[in-house]
């Protein structure tokens, strides 16, 4: 415990020293992926010796760092979150593997729930650290290394200032970074603490639940079996019921204005979509997690008992399946009439990621496998559409192939608003910009209609100067490398080659303000701007 103590908490202060250095005050991006690998060499460091699943816990920090440093590939703000999600994800499941001394149980739901439950033991952790026996105890620290410990801090702390005051003198270019370091002292004491703070807890962090699981028997009571078969049978019937009385036009191609006459209350396509589409995939989750509720017990029971709920299970998986393909379908007639938005994309990637994993169920529950090989399958399958996320340019495929349309017109405001990796889209909206303003430019008096086109030519615009001025600002101006993004910077060099683009944009805009001014104020409050909300065409 003492040498653990002293490696920790000289990690923490090595990690806290370059945290300062490098990542103080900049933007997301490569620093990301820095962060995270400085993150997961502190747990390497502060792992327990005796440790069986050192290689499990070393596969879960090279996942974390790289989804931290693709946080830098695609400048998808929705992918960014997943990557970073996955990179903290993992991170704790790599903390939770360092620190646990037994055999780590291969079951997918206790693997989901790994974050919690060291978060959980974190907390606790922290907690016995900060009671008084804890420190008094000589059985825990002996007190010459703690003092010791404090002393060398004490020492360190004001030789470092000294120092760092006199070569603040001595070169006026070190003194303007010591202001500069100085003028946000406060942010980064409090950053710095929490920081240390943190790490302090999760370095000495005692896994405080066992995840290896428990022996049962194998045979399972019989209550178990009637549980399991009213569940997944009653899950069943619904959904057959359900899928008997919609099938007309789950899976049938109608006409937009011909929705109502197959007894369909919504008048449009996106409202059959929203109505449906993000109901189904809940629904299709919620019943993924019955079948793996089934799947933890089902090969535990005798042969002659376990027939009746495979056979409901399989039911509800291949419902489960038709219910997703009702979805696609959704979809596919939307783009179809109306194009495609970030939202509906994500969707659909996330229904191939569950048409994936019902296959895996589906061949588990008639056919009985190890759960250390269904445990690789599954996790093999999400990181493979996580990576899928980050290969495929969504919102360049939304800009390029699947426009958006309201009322038979291209949303370019919806385009211009998504991030760089739509770059291509930028110089066809100031185009569509630039025909608009002409059009209006000969019209004497500008009625509602002119006015409706006018604000979202505005809006457009206004999105896409304030796109290209923080790309220059942020890679012509301040350079700072730990904020890199690959994307942002491909984006930037395309905006580059065209010199004159910005002040197209700023002119095309100066004309926009200067047809606003011509509108009077009785068209103006009389202007509908959103004709989404009116059928037959909606985005």
């Amino acid at each position: 415990m003492n040498t653990t103590l002293v490696k920790v908490v000289v990690a923490a202060l090595i990690s806290v020293f370059l945290y300062n250095i490098f990542l103080f005050g900049v933007q997301l991006g490569v620093g990301t992926g820095l962060l995270f690998l400085g993150l997961n060499i502190y747990f390497f460091v502060a792992r327990e010796k005796k440790n069986e699943n050192l290689s499990l816990a070393i596969s879960a920090s090279a996942a974390s760092i790289v989804f931290a440093f693709l946080f830098a590939f695609r400048d998808n703000d929705v992918v960014q979150v997943v990557n970073f999600l996955a990179a903290v994800f993992f991170s704790l499941t790599a903390l939770y593997l360092y620190k646990f001394t037994g055999s780590f149980s291969f079951q997918v739901p206790r693997f989901i729930l790994l974050p919690i439950l060291i978060l959980k033991d974190f907390v606790v952790s922290l907690y016995n650290l900060a009671k008084p026996d804890t420190w008094s105890s000589s059985k825990q620290i002996d007190k010459n290394i703690t003092t010791s410990l404090f002393r060398g801090i004490a020492i360190a702390s004001a030789l470092f200032l000294i120092l760092f005051f006199l070569l603040s003198q001595a070169d006026p270019i070190f003194n303007k970074l010591s202001q500069n370091f100085f003028a946000s002292i406060r942010e980064r004491t409090i950053t710095s603490v929490v920081i240390f703070v943190a790490l302090t807890g999760f370095g000495l962090i005692k896994i405080l639940e066992k995840a290896t699981e428990t022996k049962l028997k194998n045979e399972l009571s019989v209550g178990k079996l009637h549980e399991l078969s009213i569940i997944t049978g009653s899950i069943s019937a619904l959904f057959l019921v359900f899928i008997i009385v919609q099938f007309r036009y789950l899976f049938s191609a109608v006409n937009e204005r011909d929705l109502h006459q197959l007894g369909i209350n919504s008048l449009t396509y996106s409202e059959y979509v929203r109505k449906g589409f993000f109901e189904l995939i809940i629904v299709a989750a919620l019943s993924s997690g019955i079948v793996i509720y089934a799947l933890k017990f089902l090969h535990r029971f005798k042969d002659n008992q376990k027939r009746l709920i495979q056979i409901f299970s399989g039911f509800l998986t291949i419902e489960t399946g038709l219910l997703l393909l009702s979805a696609v379908k959704r979809v596919a007639l939307y783009a179809d009439a109306h194009g495609l938005t970030r939202a509906r994309i994500f969707g659909f990637v996330f229904l191939l990621w569950l048409s994936v994993m019902l296959s895996i169920f589906l061949f588990r529950i008639f056919k009985e496998t190890g759960k250390k090989n269904f445990f690789y399958i599954s996790l093999l399958s999400t990181l493979i559409t996580l990576l899928f996320i980050n290969i495929l340019n969504i919102d360049g495929l939304v800009a390029t192939k699947y426009k958006p349309t309201v009322n038979n017109e291209v949303d370019y405001f919806y385009l211009t608003g998504l991030s760089s990796d739509a770059v291509d889209v930028w110089k066809e909206a100031l185009v569509e910009s630039e025909k608009t303003l002409v059009q209006l430019e000969t019209v004497k008096s500008l009625n509602s209609e002119d006015n409706r086109k006018l604000y979202w030519t505005r809006l457009t615009l206004d999105q896409i100067r304030f796109d290209v001025e923080y790309l220059v600002e942020k890679y012509s101006i301040q350079r700072k490398w730990q904020s890199y993004n690959l994307s942002e910077y491909l984006a930037y060099q395309k905006i580059s080659e065209d010199a004159g683009f910005l002040e197209k944009v700023k002119d095309l805009l100066t004309r926009a303000n200067v047809l606003e001014s011509r509108v009077s104020d009785e068209v103006r409050f009389s202007t509908q701007l959103d004709r989404s909300v009116n059928p037959p065409l909606v985005r």
